[in-house]
């Protein structure tokens, strides 16, 4: 196997099988749903990545997108090329978090000019509903907070978040989020403990 940065697009790796691999690769996605179903990458009982199969079967050639977090696309590469020879160090918090923005695809988003407080709320109620991974139920969903700036003694410099009209299907957390941003001229990071 070879994996590299995928140089037409930031934050993607290409995937190149030899033909085990391939052969391997067909087996285990022929059955799968495109654009459902995913394939979870774990290294020492951990996954460090679960892309959609946007194609299937996947075949000696493939792309995984949306590394969005510094430093992903080469941790991602390191691990797939040298999984025993080369340590990896993994915030598991951040990375926990980051594994569910990816996991959890709400099936139905059709919010019609709301403030972004009310779509956060919306977030938090669907993660925690479809975070079924989670066995602990203490942890299912996101923490979701929304930081704004405050207004200086003269008032100014506060921001206020634009509405939001948005309609999307099978989207996975971490899209959504940033759909959301575009609209409201929010950002959205993400840290050990929330999003």
């Amino acid at each position: 196997m070879l994996a590299t940065p995928y140089p037409q697009q930031p934050g993607a790796i290409v995937i190149k099988l030899n033909k085990a691999g391939t052969d391997k690769m067909i087996a285990w996605t022929k059955d799968m749903a495109s654009q459902k179903d995913r394939i979870a990458m774990v290294l020492d009982g951990v996954v460090i990545n679960a892309p959609v199969v946007y194609k299937v079967p996947l075949r000696d050639n493939f792309i995984i997108e949306e590394l969005c977090e510094p430093g992903e696309v080469n941790c991602l590469i390191a691990a797939l090329m040298n999984p025993y020879e080369m340590p990896v160090v993994i915030d598991d918090k951040k990375t926990a978090i980051m594994n569910k923005l990816r996991s959890i695809v709400i099936p139905r988003i059709d919010l019609e000019d709301v403030s972004l407080e009310e779509a956060v709320h919306f977030f938090r109620l669907r993660a925690a509903e479809l975070d079924i991974k989670e066995l602990d139920p203490t942890l299912k969903g996101i923490n979701i907070v929304i930081r704004q700036t405050r207004p200086g003694v003269d008032g100014k410099g506060g921001h206020e978040f634009g509405r939001i009209n948005l309609k999307l299907e099978n989207i996975p957390l971490a899209k959504a989020f940033a759909a959301v941003a575009e609209h409201t001229g929010a950002v959205f990071t993400v840290d050990d403990f929330a999003v």
